[in-house]
């Protein structure tokens, strides 16, 4: 019995590798709805649009492929709530399995390109 309540207990405690994807959804807009290109580390996306971006702890550079537009944009990395939760309510380990899956990091949900 208890290592059933062991297993459980290590399942639940790693709380941003469970509830974090390891692709985050962000939406990227234009202030005036203009349709541009994108590109991310040479990866192009049409947007207004969500695209879809895997969690790291590296920031991002987002350039705009418009010369109408602002033509960089920088997405933080930074570290989601949820794993300084985790860390109060289950110690070191689930941070530990946050930190190993990068699931404990985060960019913004909403960028909004300025164009012309």
């Amino acid at each position: 019995v208890e290592m059933k309540f062991l297993i459980l207990y290590l399942f639940l405690v790693s709380c941003a590798s469970l509830t974090n994807e390891n692709i985050q959804n962000i939406n990227i807009a234009t202030n005036n709805n203009t349709a541009t290109k994108i590109s991310i580390n040479s990866q192009s996306f049409n947007i207004p649009g969500i695209i879809g971006l895997p969690r790291s702890e590296n920031d991002l550079i987002l350039k705009v492929e418009n010369e109408n537009c602002t033509n960089e944009y920088y997405l933080n990395s930074e570290i989601d709530n949820i794993f300084w939760v985790n860390t109060l309510i289950s110690g070191p380990f689930g941070s530990t399995t946050d930190f190993a899956t990068e699931k404990m990091w985060k960019y913004q949900d909403t960028v909004v390109i300025y164009c012309k």
